[in-house]
């Protein structure tokens, strides 16, 4: 367990509830059957290493793009102890579709536009993922 989510601790907390995730769906523990389970499971977990703290906070499908010109403006998942350091999480769970085996040039332009939108977040404030600190 840590005290919560800050710098100094994100990367670390990603990484072991990422893996806590793939080592849970690989043994047939924990079911993955849609993007929006990984999201649930992600924030579940997340909460789990924390020790459930009573600061921790998580939305799904925040409003963050806003200000783009896009049909789809909502980040898959905001994470926080700290109103102050606040994490966006985007997920994809790549499916195989029935013509093609595989929908990856579909994923990856999805991925891209996801990095895109997420390094949109980060330029809005130096040291906040812009705009979020209001939520």
């Amino acid at each position: 367990m840590t005290d919560g989510i800050t710098n100094n601790t994100a990367d670390g907390l990603i990484l072991r509830v990422s893996n806590r995730i793939r080592v849970g769906v690989e043994s047939e523990d924990l079911p993955l059957s849609s993007e929006s389970t990984f999201r649930f499971l992600f924030a579940w977990e997340l909460g789990r290493t924390l020790g459930f703290a009573p600061k921790y906070r998580f939305d799904f499908e925040w409003n963050a793009y806003s200000a783009l010109d896009s049909d789809d403006t909502f980040l898959d998942l905001l994470v926080y102890t700290e109103p102050s350091f606040k994490i966006a999480l985007e997920f994809k769970l790549p499916k195989s579709s029935v013509l093609h085996y595989s929908n990856s040039t579909q994923t990856r332009a999805k991925i891209c536009r996801d990095i895109s939108r997420l390094s949109y977040l980060v330029r809005q404030a130096s040291n906040s993922y812009g705009g979020m600190e209001n939520h």
